[in-house]
């Protein structure tokens, strides 16, 4: 069985973030913002690659499939991890 390595999951957690919406958002940005677009997607790569590597660290040690609230519910209790898995679900679905 082959493993996703640290590169991979930071890929992959940026994917997951960012989503297709990249594709509409860099045009939407540059027709409003113009060259300064350049230096706003600069500030949100620099921003993104330290909360993506921690994810990614977080899933290798702790590899199942409840993402976030997995790590909650490690750290704090098993009723937070549950409530940050339903307040997720609500957010994703209704954003």
């Amino acid at each position: 069985m082959r493993a996703i390595d640290l590169p991979q999951a930071i890929a992959l957690y940026m994917a997951a973030v960012l989503g297709s919406g990249i594709l509409f958002l860099t045009g939407s940005t540059a027709a409003v913002a113009g060259p300064a677009s350049l230096v706003a997607w600069m500030i949100i790569i620099g921003t993104s690659l330290p909360i993506a590597y921690t994810f990614a660290i977080l899933a290798k040690r702790y590899p199942d499939a409840g993402g976030v609230s997995t790590f909650v519910q490690r750290a704090f209790h098993r009723e937070l991890g549950g409530m940050v898995g339903w307040m997720y679900f609500f957010c994703a679905t209704s954003g």
